[in-house]
């Protein structure tokens, strides 16, 4: 994998691109550290489907849906909301005590 500071990203952006459209994807950095890969579409696809993370999250959908109705999920998300920084958590807690129950 090419690696390019942000500088020359900059000045020579077509041809990184034209890496890229060859299946080269590019770390970009700022002050030697990687911030950035610019990648093809294809290459950011199949990267994104094939990591445990995303695995994981495609598994845990399937299954909250299986297990789940809308009504139930929208009924956590409709309630009244508080407003506090604990109340997105609240709302997940919840979810996760109607998956227990189910």
């Amino acid at each position: 994998m090419n690696s390019v500071a942000v500088k020359e990203a900059k000045n020579n952006f077509t041809q990184l691109l034209h890496l890229v459209e060859k299946d080269e994807p590019v770390q970009i950095s700022r002050h030697g550290k990687t911030v950035a890969v610019l990648s093809s579409v294809e290459y950011f696809e199949n990267a994104s489907k094939s990591s445990p993370f995303a695995e994981s999250l495609d598994s845990w959908q399937k299954k909250s849906a299986a297990i789940l109705s809308n009504e139930d999920i929208d009924s956590v998300f409709n309630s009244e909301r508080k407003i506090e920084s604990s109340s997105r958590a609240n709302e997940f807690s919840n979810i996760a005590d109607l998956w227990d129950a189910k």
